[in-house]
């Protein structure tokens, strides 16, 4: 995964220095392969104590109609030792294809253990890569700098 240095700062700001499961929509330009933003989401009131983040969608999808920008992926956080994505991940994912059938692959990074004071690395960051059908791949992510405007999220 590429992913620009105001991403990650965005990501370090919002959910790094939050409590386990926070998050929001990784953003990038149409067509490109590449993250450049982030807009964090504190999550719908789902009457549960935090125990899992779960995206108030309709904010998201309003903020996303307002952006030249497309979905490149979900990026929550996992208290420390969950690095896998959990069976309502998946489900998100499953439902995220369904609605956007044009999606070839969608990112699912997950941090682990935050508050996150200075850097994201291999140490608390967990790439997933999900594919349409379901099966899933662990990948790293790599910081560029800026080729790409960010998406004004």
């Amino acid at each position: 995964m590429l992913i620009t240095r105001t991403a990650i700062r965005k990501i370090l700001k919002t959910v790094g220095s939050q409590t386990a499961e926070t998050g929001g929509i990784l953003l990038g330009p149409v067509g490109k392969d590449v993250v450049t933003d982030f807009l964090f989401d504190n999550g719908k009131a789902n009457g549960k104590k935090r125990m899992e983040y779960e995206p108030d969608v309709d904010y998201l999808n309003g903020r996303l109609a307002k952006i030249d920008c497309e979905l490149k992926g979900v990026l929550h956080s996992h208290p420390k030792g969950y690095t896998d994505p959990s069976e309502d991940d998946f489900e998100y994912a499953r439902k995220t294809f369904s609605l956007n059938p044009s999606l070839r692959s969608f990112w699912m990074p997950i941090v682990i253990g935050p508050p996150i004071e200075t850097l994201i690395d291999e140490k608390n960051i967990f790439v997933w890569l999900v594919c349409p059908k379901g099966e899933y791949y662990s990948r790293k992510f790599l910081v560029i700098d800026e080729k790409f405007p960010d998406c004004g999220a």
